[in-house]
């Protein structure tokens, strides 16, 4: 190592400086010696101490903002949502998000879960903590590499640039990033054990078997450090040259061979799970210009790290990338190779850089997968290199100067860059929208925008239910409705654009769907939840969902189709264990619309229902209720029909019985079997007529049935108006509407379909049903004062004067009779009346 500080060329001697020969000879002298064999003492310590002092001094106010930040994407799904990192007992279950983490990784952010659990700051104290010690042992390797006669401001540049460079904030600010970053002090600490190992005659012992310990603790952190092997051959040769090498044949072949055996394990490890070959054939997999446009990408985020992102799209369009990074990659591998025969350090940190970017290397190759968490190892290695620049010219007091103050300026600009880019970590949003701006055709960024946003839209949603409960006032309900609808309605802008961008996986649409359902926009939720589940067949809580608008759509609706499709995909998600308890109350009031409390009182049990602290207890009661209801009119049409089996009133109540097991079908040849015993029997009659709705069969009833309603005695009794109502309380409404506007319905004499459904509307307290049905019945005849009249009576209802006053005007223009009027008038405060009255809404809510 003795071309490090080469004696003054051709012949020519700095008599000027006397001093600084001394200096030279004693520079010189060091490195021909190798590395420092005895701990620092007296004025050295303390030189060392200040040095360490200063490195933890500028990476906690580089990383000050750094606590403040939250828990990321993949903090939340590696350890805030993985419930069973969370708990000892559960610990091995949470390895499986681990990813690229090691398991000795995951007890550390276990063991932080379980003293600080939910404690953001907590974690990344530790993260920013491991980090600053990453430094300190980065300055104490180059310490030994330079040699005694290196200063040890020039050593702390290694470590305190390692520490404020910009391009390892990713791997400090994710909280999963500790991996990398234990790791990183593992393999630190591997070298510093060897080098004490290794400087003497004779290999000691207890230093390097700890120098093996650590290897293997640096690769429980992160498989990645199974590079290390190679990284502590480049050391030894570097230090001590080929022969010495050579000689400690032996110790390295423990390194090389704990790496097998290590590698070999994860391998077994990973085979019962289905692991794949990382180079199987893979659609994310880059080609070739891809891979070389990254590695391209971490060689210029090293040296300029002006694009930081926490997401990186590979175009693979780079012009010439394949030919320029392979003759990067020969430049580097050629100038290691020669500068590590020469012993140089400058060796040491070239070959570092390109063995740590091995792993970066076959993650980008194998998914495509460019992180700069990645640069963290080869970032270790580059920053020997000023040091080493630095050793080299400090002879001339000027030079020396010039040097520390450009060394200096360097730093304080590495540090205020990671200051900054820290506080674009500050929140979720603000960093993807950062990642969105840097890479516009990745629709990741898109992805994690929508989520994030949909987020801030349900706090704020949940905020205004929990506000309307308290009684707060309106104007802060409608505060937070408004910033919920604002939230959501970015969220849908930004997952389109996901969408858009070929990131139509199945989360992405199903995230889709749940904002258009917030949005008011049923029917295009519909559509983006039934994408999700083509995606992603099997899952359980699309499933559900799915079911879920299809019976919201039904409840508005009153289609049978769509209440019938609902109990389908309940019935799939109830398979597949998607069905919250929320869901399950809604899909047991499915299943008793359809008069199926058999099967309802099965799903509570399920549930567990059972529990008297469960929410569903009083549903369960009810639906017992009804199924002992049904078992004893089972029993009573059994024994009768045992003995009459034409006896028509048993066959009704055997219908009835059929109808609550859910045997639509059976139930319906019984009342036809009735029906035939005895043409227009008003109750099979009409339940044969809700059946055959149930079943989607209105119209099928309408053409056979008809004609054959029975006729009624009593005044005002419409049996077309009881089936009608009778379906609209079954939730039907299509079919009491095909059933209202039906010729023989007519002809019966039920009045305006629609109308008369807001009539049962209104009774059945579904005011939203009324208002659609008065709407359309005011644009299907504008001269008809009715609609306005009977929206002048549901405005009464709701205590609404105001519109009141205004449907009644538009009544009274429509030519209303005047005792109409004057009867409603009557309710109306006199104020209300004579305000000038505006044109009315065309839609009444």
């Amino acid at each position: 190592m003795a071309e490090e500080f080469p004696a003054e060329q051709n012949g020519q001697q700095t008599a000027a400086h006397p001093r600084e020969e001394e200096i030279a000879a004693a520079d010189k002298a060091a490195v021909e010696n190798g590395p420092e064999p005895t701990e620092p003492r007296g004025l050295d310590a303390a030189q060392m101490w200040v040095a360490i002092f200063l490195i933890a001094m500028a990476g906690l106010i580089a990383y000050s903002n750094a606590l403040t930040i939250p828990f990321h994407y993949e903090d939340q799904v590696v350890l805030r949502d993985n419930a069973a990192l969370h708990r000892l007992p559960t610990f091995f279950q949470g390895l499986d998000a681990a990813g690229a983490s090691g398991p000795l990784a995951m007890l550390s952010l276990a063991v932080n879960w379980w003293v600080a659990p939910g404690h953001a700051i907590v974690f990344h104290l530790v993260n920013v903590a491991i980090h600053v010690l990453n430094g300190v042992l980065l300055f104490l390797v180059c310490r030994r590499l330079l040699g005694k006669g290196t200063r040890d401001a020039v050593a702390m540049l290694a470590g305190l640039l390692f520490v404020l460079h910009p391009a390892a904030t990713e791997s400090v600010n994710y909280v999963v990033g500790r991996s990398i970053l234990l790791a990183m002090a593992f393999m630190l600490l591997a070298i510093l054990l060897f080098l004490r190992a290794s400087e003497g005659e004779k290999t000691a012992l207890w230093p390097l078997g700890l120098s093996y310990a650590a290897f293997v603790l640096a690769w429980a952190s992160r498989p990645a450090a199974v590079v290390f092997p190679l990284l502590i051959l480049i050391v030894d040769l570097a230090l001590h040259g080929g022969r010495s090498a050579l000689g400690r044949l032996g110790v390295h072949a423990v390194y090389w061979a704990l790496a097998l055996a290590l590698t070999m394990a994860r391998g077994v490890a990973h085979a019962p799970q289905g692991a794949a070959d990382i180079w199987a054939e893979d659609p994310l997999r880059p080609e070739a210009a891809g891979v070389a446009e990254a590695l391209l990408r971490y060689v210029m985020l090293t040296v300029s790290p002006g694009g930081l992102s926490v997401e990186h799209a590979l175009s693979g369009e780079l012009p010439g990338a394949v030919a320029v990074m392979a003759a990067v990659g020969l430049v580097l591998v050629v100038a290691a190779a020669a500068l590590l025969w020469k012993r140089s350090i400058l060796g040491v940190a070239i070959a570092w850089y390109v063995v740590g970017l091995v792993p970066a290397w076959m993650a980008v190759a194998a998914r495509g997968d460019m992180s700069e968490r990645h640069l963290y190892i080869p970032l270790a290695g580059a920053m020997l290199v000023l040091p080493w620049l630095l050793s080299r010219g400090l002879r001339e007091p000027r030079v020396r100067v010039v040097a520390g103050v450009a060394a200096a300026a360097v730093a304080l600009l590495a540090g205020a860059s990671c200051f900054m880019r820290n506080q674009v970590w500050g929140t979720e949003a603000g960093l993807w929208a950062d990642a969105a701006q840097k890479a516009p055709e990745s629709p990741l960024p898109q992805q994690r925008l929508g989520a994030v946003y949909r987020g801030i839209g349900e706090v704020a949603m949940r905020n205004a239910r929990q506000r309307a409960e308290h009684d707060v006032a309106a104007a802060g309900v409608a505060e937070q409705r408004e910033v919920a609808e604002e939230a959501f309605g970015r969220a849908e802008e930004h997952l389109r654009r996901a969408v858009d961008l070929g990131g139509g996986d199945a989360a992405t649409w199903h995230g889709l769907g749940i904002v258009q359902e917030h949005l008011g926009k049923p029917d295009e939720a519909l559509d983006a939840m039934l994408e999700a589940l083509r995606l992603e067949p099997g899952n359980g809580t699309y499933t559900a969902h799915v079911a879920g608008l299809l019976h919201a759509r039904w409840m508005m609706s009153g289609d049978a189709e769509d209440l019938n499709r609902a109990l389908e995909y309940y019935a799939r998600a109830d398979q597949l264990g998607g069905l919250t308890e929320n869901l399950s109350a809604q899909y047991c009031a499915a299943l008793l619309a359809m008069g199926n409390a058999a099967r309802a009182e099965q799903v509570l049990l399920k549930a567990g229902a059972a529990h008297e602290w469960s929410q569903l207890a009083a549903q369960l009661g009810e639906t017992r209720r009804i199924l002992q209801a049904q078992r004893e009119l089972e029993g009573r049409a059994a024994s009768v029909l045992s003995r009459d089996p034409n006896n028509v009133e048993a066959l009704v109540l055997s219908a009835r019985a059929r109808l609550g097991r859910g045997q639509s079908l059976e139930a319906a040849y019984v009342l036809e079997r009735a029906l035939s015993l005895q043409p227009g029997h008003a109750q099979a009659w009409g339940l044969l007529g809700l059946v055959k709705a149930r079943m989607d069969e209105a119209g099928g009833f309408v053409a056979e049935w008809g004609g054959g309603a029975p006729s009624s005695s009593e005044p005002g009794k419409n049996p077309w108006l009881d089936l009608a109502r009778m379906c609209a309380t079954s939730g039907l409404w299509d079919a009491a509407s095909a059933y209202l506007e039906c010729e023989p319905a007519r002809a019966a004499g039920t009045g305006a379909p629609l109308l008369t459904l807001a009539d049962v509307a209104m009774e059945l307290n579904r005011a939203d049903l009324a208002g659609r049905y008065l709407d359309e019945a005011a644009d299907a005849d504008p001269a008809d004062p009715r609609p306005w009249l009977h929206k002048c009576d549901m405005a009464l209802d709701s205590e609404n004067q105001a519109l009141a006053a205004r449907a009644l005007g538009e009544a009274e223009r429509r030519g209303a009779p005047a005792e109409e009027i004057a009867r409603r008038k009557e309710k109306i405060d006199a104020a209300h009346l004579e305000q000038p009255q505006e044109a009315f809404a065309p839609v009444v809510r």
